[in-house]
């Protein structure tokens, strides 16, 4: 990616490619029935851009983040076999010290993203101290391998959702600290309702 900040998966960073992936939370939702739900193992729809599988600067500002560090854009560059988008986006709050960041990797099977999730787990430490929402489905976690930056990050059928919250370093920033700042309890909060507006997008 073309930011400074840290990526929530750090070497596996999701290039977003999101043209196809942010679609799929726009239009991959029929009905309301357990084929939207984040553990179907169908596939989502991919019509429309996958920008609109990130959070919006609207949702971002109605939780403290108001200023966007990075534009939702997409990528194709995934670096995930059979994963052929990806979409991010960055904001800040108002001081420039905490960013929101909102980040979807777009699979073209439910199998290959349930590869590069489970890669992922390979990588990174879950972080006990905070439950990822059960909205979420079985496959969440949380970690804070990356601290200052907490997130969370899940599979929804082809879809890999990623959210993140990083504390005390702004999320354009690439200052590093020795000791990371420790998540609050309403940056928690604010963390995984932040996720699970994000799922509600790959309907």
């Amino acid at each position: 990616m073309e930011s400074s900040r840290r990526s929530p998966l750090g070497s596996r960073v999701l290039t977003i490619a999101l043209v196809g992936s942010v679609a799929l939370m726009a239009a991959a939702c029929g009905s309301s029935t357990s084929s939207a739900t984040a553990t179907s193992t169908s596939a989502a729809a991919t019509s429309g851009s996958p920008t609109s599988l990130v959070l919006s600067p609207a949702y971002a500002k109605s939780v403290g983040f108001p200023k966007t560090a990075v534009a939702a854009k997409t990528s194709s560059k995934t670096n995930e076999a059979n994963c052929s988008q990806s979409a991010e986006a960055a904001y800040e709050d108002a001081a420039g010290q905490t960013g929101l960041v909102s980040e979807t990797l777009v699979c073209n099977s439910v199998a290959a993203a349930t590869a590069a999730l489970d890669g992922v787990k390979k990588q990174v430490t879950p972080y006990k101290a905070l439950a990822a929402p059960a909205a979420l489905g079985p496959t969440a976690f949380v970690t804070a391998t990356q601290a200052p930056q907490y997130t969370v990050i899940w599979r929804n059928r082809n879809l890999v959702g990623v959210t993140a919250i990083d504390v005390g370093v702004g999320a354009s920033s690439s200052t590093t600290t020795t000791k990371p700042p420790v998540l609050t309890a309403a940056q928690g909060a604010t963390l995984t309702a932040a996720a699970v507006a994000q799922n509600a997008l790959y309907r």
